[in-house]
């Protein structure tokens, strides 16, 4: 009787875990009405039996409490369940992420999204992605908005501008039309901000939670410049290097400073040795002529390797189409 009543208890209790999901669970006699209903949605079409599905759904969870807060519902649906209401939306994998503005509005969401390893950052960047769908392109910004703006995500940049400065107007708007997938953009055009930013119109500095905490671009408003100059001042100096980052660091040409890691254990070994290479005075080489001390190998044994070891992280990276 007791046993009975604790498999009660139990399965009384995971329904009401359930029922308190922020993540809505939607039909193919709702879905539509929900999606009219909201300005912004986050859908995942999912099949239970998905192991990258699996992976994601504590951080589509977590996400989905965050989001809550600034009106945006992420919702799910079950292929398996609802066949032909996948079909409809060209689910070919799982999971697949769309965002949906209206019914007829609809793009695949471009963001990272699950990792098995890192799940701490995974439903960060659901946020992070999401918030910046929320907001314009640029954010216009004042005294009472800057300060919470800088830290609004990890990376953010903020053009100070005179309001007749069309032309530093237009350039700035328009690479954030084409980065808004990445960065968050704001500008203002009060004088006494940039004065006390310790910068002189137009600029733009790039707030960020890492290294110096913040870089500035003074020269003139170039969009290739301007690219150039978020792409490399956004990538930390010294940084784990996994799928989700390799190309960051790759695209600003900081290949010769990134560590390898087979294992936790030797992480940070090997992030000291990309800062410190054999080439520095503070890690001399070893002198021409010096004598190196002689050892026997087994027969058909090889030299082990000194170049560093591969990237080995165990990371699967989720389909999202």
């Amino acid at each position: 009787m007791r046993n009975f009543q604790s498999i009660a208890l139990g399965l009384v209790g995971a329904a009401a875990v359930a029922a308190a999901s922020d993540v809505h669970d939607l039909k193919k006699d709702t879905f539509n009405d929900f999606i009219k209903s909201h300005d912004l949605v986050l859908a995942e079409f999912f099949a239970p039996w998905c192991g990258h599905c699996k992976a994601l759904a504590p951080e589509y969870e977590e996400a989905a409490t965050t989001l809550k807060e600034k009106d945006i519902p992420l919702v799910k649906v079950d292929c398996t369940e609802e066949v032909e209401l996948c079909k409809d939306y060209g689910v070919e994998g799982y999971p697949t992420v769309k965002v949906f503005r209206g019914p007829d509005n609809i793009t695949p969401y471009a963001g990272h999204v699950c990792t098995l390893e890192s799940r701490l950052m995974d439903w960060l960047s659901i946020v992070s992605y999401m918030t910046k769908q929320l907001l314009p392109a640029v954010s216009v910004l004042t005294k009472d908005t800057l300060e919470d703006f800088k830290t609004a995500d990890k990376v953010v940049l903020v053009a100070y501008f005179d309001a007749d400065d069309k032309s530093s107007n237009t350039t700035f708007t328009e690479i954030a039309e084409g980065l808004r997938d990445t960065f968050l953009f704001g500008a203002t055009n009060d004088a006494a901000l940039a004065k006390a930013e310790g910068v002189k119109q137009p600029a733009i500095v790039l707030y960020k939670a890492f290294d110096e905490g913040k870089n500035t671009f003074t020269e003139k408003f170039d969009k290739a410049a301007i690219e150039k100059f978020a792409k490399t001042a956004s990538v930390p100096l010294v940084g784990e290097v996994g799928p989700e980052t390799y190309a960051g660091y790759m695209a600003v040409g900081r290949s010769s400073d990134m560590a390898f890691h087979s294992s936790k254990a030797d992480h940070l070994n090997h992030r000291l040795a990309s800062l410190w290479p054999t080439s520095s005075p503070r890690h001399p080489k070893s002198a021409p002529n010096s004598p190196s001390p002689s050892r026997t190998l087994p027969k058909n044994t090889r030299e082990p390797s000194t170049s560093p070891p591969s990237m080995q992280r165990r990371t699967a990276l989720m389909p999202v189409t």
